[in-house]
């Protein structure tokens, strides 16, 4: 810097007079000069030029990669570790903030934030939208066997007793509720698929359940999969007919049992709750209610109707490639036809079922052509019979 300044000052002009002649010769030597005229004892210091790779002050802090490298309050990627302060440009110490993580809700307050709901026509012929119940979405999925099944219903005493009441003949048929299920029932549906294959009969039948008796689904499978099935399976026009299409989030599950396979129960005094089912009873005006008298479950398990045990007409499970013929007449569904025939004739189904438990090839046939039971044997009075019971 003095070197500069001193060539700086060289370039005047000094014979102007502007400076005396000591003064000249003082500056023309800046490095040998004090204040008393001395020549200092000591060399200059080597100050490197402004601006070059050397003028940096070498007691400063690092920069840059150096500087990280070298602190070790910094972790090894150039960030500060968890248990430094961070300080800031103005000098403030903070401290890393901590991530919340995010607590999973309970079974209770998912069931309470989206409560169980059914799709259900009211009245008949007039889709109601619901809202489906997905805790899916909400919960991580546990392992079946890690999920307690629910408590196994047992029938009331008020239930037992009516049942064991002998079922009378009536002069015209009552008004039957039929409750169908989908997957081994009506249907064979391999687990996570979209493909599925028909019983034998299957559109027969449901033509005649459409036309002669009220027809729900109650499937537990999920709402879009029971939705999907009942679009293939049922004519626009005969679904607008179907009181209800229930699915698994009817079944009064927990989060758990929902998304695991876990065995379930189809109470039908859930189903006998339902006013807008009841309003559907072609007499519901006249005081006519859907109950035990007039309610038939058409299920695969007999352990799904536990609650009312006498009010489920059981098939074998339908397979793939389970050996019915379709059209025979010998078909499952075409006996199942045969039996609820029967059914409806008696004042009270529950008393009929307990006495007369539905049974493949029992001798219950049902002639499709001409639409009515066929005679399977003769009574000791020459009087016809189907599946034991007179016609």
């Amino acid at each position: 810097m003095l070197d500069a300044a001193t060539s700086k000052l060289e370039s005047l002009d000094l014979s102007c007079g502007s400076l005396d002649h000591e003064t000249s010769d003082m500056l023309a030597k800046p490095n040998r000069w004090c204040r008393d005229g001395s020549v200092p004892d000591y060399e200059p210091l080597n100050i490197p030029p402004l601006g070059s790779r050397n003028d940096q002050p070498q007691d400063s802090l690092a920069f840059g990669r150096a500087a990280r490298k070298s602190d070790p309050s910094r972790s090894q990627k150039g960030k500060p570790s968890v248990s430094q302060s961070i300080t800031g440009t103005q000098g403030i110490s903070r401290k890393p903030r901590k991530k919340q993580s995010k607590r999973a809700p309970s079974a209770a307050e998912a069931l309470e934030a989206s409560p169980p709901s059914a799709t259900t026509l009211q009245p008949p012929g007039q889709r109601t939208a619901v809202q489906s119940h997905n805790p899916r979405s909400r919960t991580r999925k546990v392992p079946s066997h890690l999920v307690k099944d629910p408590p196994t219903p047992t029938p009331a005493n008020t239930y037992l007793q009516r049942a064991a009441i002998p079922a009378r003949k009536l002069s015209t048929p009552q008004s039957l509720l039929l409750v169908l299920d989908l997957n081994g029932t009506l249907l064979w549906r391999p687990r996570a698929s979209h493909v599925y294959t028909p019983r034998p009969s299957l559109a027969t039948f449901l033509a005649h359940c459409i036309a002669n008796y009220s027809v729900m689904i109650w499937s537990s499978a999920t709402l879009i999969n029971v939705n999907g099935l009942c679009s293939n399976i049922f004519t626009p026009e005969q679904r607008q007919c179907l009181l209800g299409e229930w699915a698994r989030d009817t079944l009064d599950l927990n989060t758990k049992q929902f998304n695991a396979k876990v065995q379930v129960y189809k109470r039908l005094n859930r189903v006998w709750r339902d006013e807008a089912i009841q309003k559907a009873h072609p007499r519901s005006v006249n005081g006519g209610r859907w109950g035990q008298d007039n309610t038939l479950l058409l299920d695969d398990s007999r352990l799904k109707a536990s609650a009312q045990p006498h009010n489920a007409v059981v098939l074998p499970e339908f397979v793939k490639g389970g050996g019915e013929v379709d059209g025979s007449g010998d078909e499952v569904l075409a006996q199942v036809v045969a039996y609820l025939e029967m059914a409806r004739r008696m004042d009270n189904v529950s008393a009929f079922v307990k006495e007369h438990p539905f049974r493949v090839n029992g001798g219950w046939k049902w002639d499709w052509a001409a639409g009515q039971p066929a005679v399977v044997d003769l009574s000791s009075d020459g009087e016809e019979s189907a599946g034991g019971v007179m016609i």
